[in-house]
């Protein structure tokens, strides 16, 4: 849901900043799955406030930074609406740039593209 989705790319660098990719994304899918009782049909809008209070409560990481480069990740596609928790965080006139147009069989692709 977070890593195969492209929608959290680089959201996920900051779970594992030191490389220790199996045993912090193993600790997060745990901390997920007691949160939510669930491994699938999660919203994108559940699975961006799970993972920032994640990286926040139990990485200790600040609200402002996460929410930032959430709002990045979040935002590359065009049409989507910034999560309701993530607005405070965002300037009206950020919360469209950096957005890709999404044309019919691309769309899941251009999550995967690193602006």
């Amino acid at each position: 849901m977070y890593r195969n989705s492209g929608n959290f790319k680089q959201t996920l660098n900051l779970l594992y900043p030191q490389g220790d990719v199996f045993e912090k994304f193993f600790a997060f899918s745990l901390w997920v799955y007691a949160q939510t009782h669930s491994t699938w049909q999660i919203s994108l809008d559940r699975l961006a406030k799970l993972i920032f209070t994640y990286l926040n409560t139990a990485e200790k990481l600040e609200e402002e930074h996460i929410a930032q480069v959430l709002i990045h990740d979040l935002m590359k596609i065009e049409g989507r609406v910034l999560p309701a928790f993530l607005k405070p965080y965002a300037p009206q006139q950020s919360r469209k740039s950096n957005q890709l147009k999404a044309q019919g069989h691309n769309k899941r692709q251009l999550k995967h593209l690193q602006l």
